[in-house]
């Protein structure tokens, strides 16, 4: 206790003189000081200062490490096709079906058809004579009317009619049923830009009406078995 009076005493006196220079006893004595009090505090202050400096980075390092290892793994399910959610079969491509035949209307209409569908892509070629004048179509579309009617349509190559020219639209309408019915339906170039246009416009009156589709006298043509449907423009 008389040494820190004595130390207390010394540097009041020191600092009412105004000095600028501390003398060696006094700072001696002030010295002396430090390791009983305020040294114990510094030490317990570093050790606290260490702490945080190594568990601050350990646990920052820590939550990188884990953040790190969610994207890889999310990556890696990502690429990885075989883990987890159904993978996706291929869808096999349509069976293509042949449709076809020959058959005679009215005694004037002679037609043998040859064609294959793919989808609802038609290909294939009509061959035909109407009162003894050849005519060609070449098949590009087709259209279901209604559970038993079909529409086989395409360009006519050579027409057997002076007043429909070579170029023009022509459908072949074929009617199920016993016997079958058919037709032939021909529209100028300029009607549709595109052969699916000129089908799906041909009226209800070329499939109904009297003068229109009439039975075969002879023959038959294998029709598509599945319906089908083409889109409306």
């Amino acid at each position: 206790m008389s040494t820190e009076q004595d130390s207390t005493r010394i540097v009041r006196s020191w600092l009412e003189a105004g000095s600028t220079a501390i003398p060696d006893r006094v700072l001696d004595a002030v010295l002396a000081e430090l390791p009983s009090r305020a040294q114990r505090r510094s030490r317990w202050s570093l050790w606290r200062f260490l702490q945080m400096k190594f568990v601050l980075p350990l646990a920052v390092g820590a939550a990188a490490v884990a953040v790190l290892a969610v994207v890889l793994s999310g990556q890696f399910l990502s690429n990885d096709s075989s883990v987890g959610g159904p993978t996706s079969s291929p869808v096999p491509s349509p069976t293509p079906i042949s449709i076809g035949g020959e058959f005679t209307v009215a005694g004037d209409l002679v037609v043998a058809i040859e064609g294959r569908i793919d989808g609802m892509s038609l290909s294939g070629t009509v061959n035909g004579s109407y009162a003894g004048d050849a005519f060609t179509i070449d098949l590009k579309c087709l259209r279901q009317y209604d559970d038993q009617t079909w529409m086989l349509a395409g360009v006519l190559t050579t027409s057997a009619d002076p007043n429909v020219p070579d170029g023009s639209w022509a459908a072949v309408i074929v009617r199920d049923g016993s016997p079958q019915k058919a037709a032939i339906y021909p529209q100028p170039r300029s009607t549709a830009t595109v052969c699916e246009m000129f089908v799906n416009r041909i009226p209800d009156s070329a499939v109904e009406g009297p003068e229109m589709i009439g039975p075969m006298d002879e023959g038959s043509v294998t029709l598509p078995p599945a319906p089908a449907t083409s889109p409306a423009i």
